[in-house]
């Protein structure tokens, strides 16, 4: 333990390898990729925006955006920009068709696989915000929200479809609770993102996951009761809360758990014992950094790692399991997504990425449960809020 920790001591005095991993859900970025994202620049920028609002709801928001952090409730609300020729179309644009394809494969997704993945998960909303440049398009909204146009009924995705101007950059990438209090995910197109189909479907599924999290009974009120919020209650406090990351010592204790968690998912491919030998190390190793911590943080921890690190595991197990389907090439995107993973976790550059390394964490220990203790989806939404539950107990 004293040498695995004098290396982990060593690597955070290092220079850090530079990578093109993307902090929000760990994808490579391609040439073309930036290519893409360069023609959308100005689209992406924030616009001055007519706080008029369309029906005057508030808009507590779990964002997740492009930071991989810790999901964080704020308040917002909904747009009502002076319409523009586009905003007015009456049919949907055919330069959308690939963002609906990937719409429709994430709606597949999770009705083939989510309910053996996460019980109930096809039943969560599944209201969903394409934002357009301009343009906001709202895919299976349960009802028209006050102010939205109806367009038409997608032949792709088979849903109802409403528009407005956006109320959110061109680049967005979040889940939050809009409309009738139902999660939305608010998601700019594959052109916009830079994402290929399979990978912007594979987004959307994390973010649906979202929805599913969200959906659970009481889920704000139950994350103030954790006590984090310091009098917070507009939910600012996640992404504000003052986890101790300039003190070395804390680095060293997450940086040694991600480090270990590294080797514990490349030994999932081992054989049997040699996993559990390792897996057996992690677990002293995460205890270690849950001693260190104050009780505060350690509960703040393990809230990001429970919901954006379980959340950013689907991705890679859901593209695992859509092989079978050849809608796109989803064995080379797992391969992908599980060894930017394992980069991020070997090389985790704290100080520069901070709560965004909870969330490689979580997806880690996510992929190690599912061998470690196979039956811990079934219990994860009502054991909220913590992964230790099944790191501690028996099979």
């Amino acid at each position: 333990m004293h040498i695995q920790y004098a290396r982990i001591a060593r690597r955070l005095e290092m220079p850090r390898r530079s990578t093109s991993v993307s902090a929000c859900a760990g994808s490579a970025v391609d040439d073309a990729a930036r290519a893409r994202r360069a023609r959308h620049s100005v689209a992406a920028q924030p616009r001055p925006v007519d706080y008029r609002a369309v029906d005057r709801t508030l808009v507590f928001a779990f964002t997740i955006g492009f930071s991989g952090a810790c999901a964080a409730p704020t308040v917002d609300r909904t747009i009502d920009a002076p319409p523009t020729a586009a905003a007015t179309a009456s049919r949907l644009p055919e330069r959308l068709r690939e963002s609906r394809a990937a719409i429709a494969e994430a709606f597949a997704l999770v009705d083939t696989f989510g309910e053996r993945m996460f019980p109930g998960w096809p039943d969560a909303p599944k209201d969903i915000m394409l934002i357009d440049e301009e343009v906001a398009w709202l895919f299976c909204a349960a009802a028209a929200p006050q102010g939205w146009v109806p367009v038409e009924r997608d032949a792709i995705t088979g849903c109802e479809v409403w528009r407005a101007p956006a109320p959110f950059p061109a680049d967005s990438k979040k889940t939050l609770e809009t409309f009738n209090n139902r999660p939305t995910v608010v998601i700019g197109t594959t052109e916009a993102l830079g994402l290929s189909g399979g990978r912007f479907a594979l987004a959307l599924v994390r973010e649906r996951l979202h929805q599913l999290q969200m959906s659970t009974p009481d889920f704000r009120s139950a994350t103030l009761a954790l006590g984090l919020h310091g009098g917070d209650e507009t939910g600012k406090w996640m992404q504000g809360y003052d986890f101790p990351f300039n003190d070395r010592e804390t680095r060293k204790q997450v940086a040694g758990r991600s480090i270990m968690l590294a080797s514990a998912v490349q030994a999932l491919s081992w054989p049997t014992r040699s996993f559990e030998d390792t897996t057996s190390t992690y677990l002293t190793v995460r205890q270690s950094t849950m001693d260190y911590l104050s009780a505060a943080d350690a509960r703040y921890m393990e809230l990001c790692v429970w919901q954006e690190g379980v959340a950013r595991y689907v991705e890679v197990a859901m593209a695992e399991k859509a092989i079978q389907r050849n809608t796109y090439n989803y064995a080379a995107i797992a391969k992908t997504m599980k060894a930017e993973l394992v980069k991020e976790l070997r090389w985790p550059s704290i100080l520069s990425r901070g709560r965004a390394i909870f969330s490689a964490i979580g997806a880690g220990e996510a992929l190690v449960l599912d061998r470690h203790r196979p039956k811990w989806r079934g219990g994860y939404l009502t054991e909220r809020f913590t992964l230790s539950k099944w790191f501690s107990e028996q099979r």
